[in-house]
């Protein structure tokens, strides 16, 4: 298994984990995590998961990476998956586009245009159950 990092953010209620492929579209995907949040004013905790770890097994990736997750989500209520790499280590075939996953949310790692946007949005809102 080649390194690789997953950056991740505690954002109030949100625990929000941005694979590699998706990076480019952070600002979309924290505007999402402040949304998800209702707006409500939160602190940001960074976090970061990266790949290889000292004394892990070679083949340990997923597993260590859904323990990391589980620990995460014990501070928060919701999850916003961003990108491949994060929905596969949780079990998850990413979907081609934004929408639920499992009981959490994905936004890919794709340019979306303004059309895309108000599905995001609306597809958001539904999930958060407004």
């Amino acid at each position: 298994m080649a390194p690789f990092k997953i950056r991740c953010y505690r954002c109030g209620e949100v625990f929000v984990c941005i694979g590699e492929d998706a990076w480019p579209r952070r600002r979309l995907i924290l505007d999402a995590a402040r949304a998800a949040n209702r707006f409500a004013v939160f602190e940001r905790r960074d976090l970061l998961f990266h790949w290889p770890q000292p004394g892990a097994a070679a083949d340990g990736h997923t597993r260590a990476f859904r323990a990391f997750f589980l620990h995460q989500m014990g501070h928060c209520a919701r999850a916003l998956i961003a990108g491949a790499r994060p929905a596969e280590l949780l079990g998850h075939q990413p979907p081609a586009e934004a929408g639920p996953l499992g009981s959490h949310f994905y936004i890919g790692p794709n340019a979306i245009d303004s059309e895309g946007k108000k599905r995001l949005w609306r597809l958001l809102r539904a999930w958060m159950g407004e």
